[in-house]
C-alpha cells in the first residue's frame, strides 16, 4: 500500500500536469471561433475548479494524520477521474478516449 507521502508527491506532480494541459488547452481555444470556443472555455472553466479543488485536497492531505488520509485519497481520485475524463472529452469529443 502506497504511504501518504508517496501518494502526496505522485498527486501534487498530477495536478502541476493538468496546469500545463489547461494552459495549451487554453491556447488551442485561443484558435477557436463560434460555438466551438464557448465550448472550449466552459470545459476549461471547469478543468480550473477541479484543479483549485484538488489543490485544497492536498493541503488538507498534507496536514491529516496517517490514520485519516485515506478519506481525502478517495476524494482526490474521484476528481482525478473526472479531470481524466474531462480532458479525455476535450481532446476526443462527446465519447471520450477510445481504448
Amino acid at each position: 500500500m502506497e504511504d501518504k507521502k508517496t501518494y502526496y508527491d505522485k498527486m501534487h506532480a498530477q495536478v502541476r500536469d493538468w496546469a500545463a494541459k489547461i494552459d495549451e488547452l487554453i491556447s488551442k481555444s485561443e484558435k477557436a471561433s463560434g460555438e466551438k470556443k464557448v465550448e472550449y472555455q466552459e470545459q476549461i472553466k471547469k478543468l480550473k475548479e477541479k484543479k483549485t479543488d484538488a489543490e485544497a485536497l492536498l493541503q488538507e492531505l498534507r496536514a491529516s494524520g496517517e490514520e485519516t488520509w485515506g478519506e481525502i485519497k478517495g476524494s482526490l481520485e474521484k476528481i482525478s477521474g473526472d479531470v481524466r475524463g474531462a480532458f479525455n472529452k476535450f481532446l476526443y469529443g462527446e465519447g471520450g478516449k477510445k481504448e
